[in-house]
């Protein structure tokens, strides 16, 4: 991502960090052990390696002498106020700074020993630590790593020192400049991308018998076209989740025309283009996601329904036994993949999941192992009819993408789904967390948005800014001066 500004010499540490915990979906550093522990006496190692050799650019001092101790001290104090997130205290200045001075014996290995000393905290190793209720420094730095995974920015500390982030409609004026910088669009680019566990697909491979125009360039084209597909709609003037799941346009170049069907020059670049009019579905239908959630010789309803089961109705589901195999397809070569999915999975005890799983997955029957439009599969007709039994146990029925679609944006299941789990990934807290009433408004909000995501982040931000706020305080949604969130 190329962008229009300058960026100073950025220093990117090279430790190797223990993965982070995902058991909910989502990245999530909350895991600590000896590796951990180890890692992060590394990383502030590498970084003294890095900061003294440019210590007098950093600090802006002309040399390392005791004339210059003064701005030294400065260098570490605003140093470790970075690191902070907020002023240090007369005690913790006596601590960092003034204490590690003066029992070093040159300057050089005081500005090492505050370095090491600060990046070993508790203060910068985690987000909060100890005191009651928020202040503008905390609300800063929630609403910093909520939409940017980042510290706060200089115009945000000053607004912290000058006391304006004590309202809720200071820190929406605040949310609102933030959500315009563009770590805000990479945060929430990179949140689709796991949403949709595109994070974790492995290397698409297909039958070349089968799909003899399948090969790599072709899969690197379809997560193009996927990535492009998520940028037209995340920053598009509406960014309305409902086009997500409803959009029946593709970006195709050259090289994939043909392979779905449109009529562009074999080198045409990147476009929009509408193709199976009236049976395609946002990204429910997208070619990489249907190639990706498919076999190398077949479709995979299963794969598919369990994808739409957990990622956008939120339901939870038991992991598949160790023994389990899907049926060769030659054991049955006169069925089609629904009626072998159906035959495998119709015992009893499976339908506690594939009662859930198996009619979703077969509403996307229409689209085969390369994610094209088919009405035939094995000499047969396809039945892409699916049905679903809400957790209030009303009953759904959809026939294809487009049906499926439809039921999809209408559903609160859906809308609650996606609003935990862009709060989950934002905040990295459940947004139970935050009080009995956090989610129904939010989700109220977001139906009065007309379902505008970037406006559902803005809510979010705020949530997670005031959440120290008294029971009574509601955080307003910015933009619309009506909807809160309880704290």
């Amino acid at each position: 991502y190329l962008q229009p500004i300058h960026c100073p010499e950025t220093f990117l540490v090279e430790t190797p960090f223990p993965p982070d915990d995902r058991s909910t979906g989502f990245e999530r550093g909350t895991l600590i052990n000896k590796e951990w522990d180890q890692a992060t006496t590394s990383g502030a190692i590498e970084t003294v390696e890095y900061i003294l050799p440019r210590l007098q650019e950093l600090s802006g001092v002309s040399a390392i002498s005791l004339e210059q101790a003064s701005k030294l001290r400065d260098f570490c104090r605003q140093f470790a106020e970075r690191a902070f997130r907020r002023p240090l205290t007369s005690e913790q200045h006596q601590l960092y700074i003034e204490r590690t001075f003066a029992g070093a014996p040159d300057l050089e290995t005081a500005v090492e020993r505050v370095v090491l000393l600060v990046l070993k905290s508790p203060r910068f190793l985690y987000h909060e630590t100890g005191g009651t209720g928020a202040d503008g420094w905390q609300r800063a730095s929630r609403m910093s790593f909520v939409l940017w995974d980042s510290l706060p920015d200089a115009e945000l500390r000053s607004a912290a020192a000058a006391g304006q982030l004590a309202t809720r409609e200071q820190v929406a004026g605040q949310v609102q400049r933030m959500i315009t910088d563009p770590r805000f669009d990479a945060k929430i680019h990179e949140f689709f991308i796991q949403w949709m566990k595109l994070d974790q697909a492995r290397e698409l491979a297909k039958d070349v018998s089968l799909f003899p125009d399948f090969n790599r360039l072709v899969a690197s084209d379809l997560r193009t076209s996927l990535e492009l597909l998520l940028e037209d709609v995340i920053r598009g003037e509406h960014a309305d989740f409902r086009q997500f799941l409803l959009t029946d346009s593709l970006y195709l170049n050259g090289r994939l025309a043909p392979i779905y069907g449109a009529g562009l020059a074999h080198d045409a670049p990147f476009q929009k283009v509408v193709v199976d009019a009236g049976s395609r579905a946002g990204v429910l239908s997208h070619p990489y996601l249907m190639a990706t959630f498919a076999d190398a010789t077949t479709t995979s309803p299963i794969r598919r329904g369990v994808f739409l089961a957990r990622s956008l109705l939120g339901r939870a589901l038991r992991p598949p036994p160790d023994s389990f195999a899907l049926l060769p397809v030659s054991l049955h070569p006169n069925l089609t993949t629904r009626e072998r999915v159906s035959l495998q999975t119709n015992a009893q005890t499976c339908q506690a999941c594939h009662g859930l799983i198996n009619p979703l997955g077969f509403a996307l029957e229409g689209f085969d192992a390369l994610g094209r439009w088919r009405t035939i599969d094995n000499s047969k007709m396809v039945d892409a009819t699916g049905a679903y039994l809400s957790r209030t146990g009303k009953p759904a029925k959809f026939n294809g993408a487009r049906e499926l679609g439809a039921f999809l944006v209408d559903s609160e299941e859906t809308h609650t789904a996606f609003i935990e789990k862009l709060f989950y990934y934002s905040v990295q807290q459940p947004v139970r967390a935050f009080g009995p009433q956090a989610l129904p408004e939010l989700r109220e909000s977001f139906a009065r948005n007309s379902f505008n995501i970037r406006k559902l982040m803005e809510a979010i931000a705020v949530v997670a800014a005031l959440r120290a706020e008294g029971p009574s305080e509601r955080a307003a949604t910015p933009g619309d001066g009506a909807a809160s969130a309880s704290n």
